[in-house]
């Protein structure tokens, strides 16, 4: 079974790094992007099982990312956690109404984010 794909939109490098490394130690394989515009180019390109998105983000910001998404009948279906620093809850309520599939506030733990991921993609992903 080929491990699932999934793209981390993250700007911060520390925390890009980390979610790399802490995706491919759980046996996923992570690409990431830096800013919005290259999240939505990497969406079409990669076909990702789930994406990995921050809010605060250079060249557009999540929320408009996440409209877009939800928008087009390729990709309305396919699963968005959030991870963000962004600490309100009118933009994390805008966000579960558009279609999230969970919402992490940063910092977070590690393994949480990796078990939530494992419950949307269900039983199937190699340990």
């Amino acid at each position: 079974m080929p491990m699932k794909k999934i793209l981390i939109i993250e700007d911060n490098e520390a925390m890009g790094k980390t979610l790399v490394d802490e995706l491919s130690k759980a046996g996923f394989s992570p690409t990431r992007t830096v800013d919005a515009y290259q999240g939505q180019q990497a969406v079409l390109r990669l076909k990702p099982d789930l994406i990995i998105l921050d809010l605060m983000l250079p060249a557009g910001n999540g929320i408009e990312l996440l409209r877009n998404l939800r928008a087009s009948f390729q990709t309305q279906n396919l699963p968005v956690v959030i991870v963000t620093s962004y600490q309100d809850a009118e933009v994390q309520k805008e966000a579960e109404t558009i279609g999230v599939q969970g919402y992490f506030n940063k910092p977070f733990d590690n393994a949480e984010l990796i078990q939530k991921i494992k419950v949307i993609l269900g039983p199937h992903q190699s340990p």
